[in-house]
Parts: C-alpha cells; structure tokens; sequence
C-alpha cells in the first residue's frame, strides 16, 4: 500500500496511520507534516513566528516524503533539547 501524502510505499516495520476508515494510510512522518507543517514552521523560523525563512523553500529540493522526514525530526530534536 502506498501513503496516502506522499504516495511512497510503506514499507514493513514503518509506523504509519490508517485512515478513511481504513481504506489508506500514511506514513507516521506524513501525518505529522500535514498536521504540523514544515520543518522550518515547526522551528518557528518562518513568517508565522515573525522569522525571515519562506516555509516552504526548504520543501523545493526534497520528495514529500523526506520534507515530511524532515519536519518530524525538527519536531522530535526539539523534544529531546527540553528534556
């Protein structure tokens, strides 16, 4: 099956979420992203948080899935600095 964002197969042993009452998925990455934004918004670097950075001009280089990988691990690295 592949995810539903960023149409990527999930591969076994990959955490994903099973959404349409079961009908697709998405990898745990791609719903974060959808959820959370990109990596740079997470940071708080971008014009929602009165940052200069343009939120989406670090997504223009990767796939779905690895700008999806890269906002999640913002995510989680800020996670593990407050603990």
């Amino acid at each position: 099956m592949s995810c539903l964002h960023c149409a990527e197969p999930i591969l076994l042993g990959e955490t994903s979420v099973s959404v349409n009452e079961g009908r697709e998925r998405l990898h745990m990455e791609c719903i974060f992203r959808s959820v959370a934004g990109t990596a740079t918004h997470v940071a708080r670097r971008c014009a929602a948080f009165g940052g200069a950075e343009d939120c989406h001009a670090c997504e223009q280089v990767k796939s779905k899935r690895d700008a999806a990988r890269a906002s999640y691990r913002t995510y989680t690295e800020q996670q593990a600095a407050l603990n």
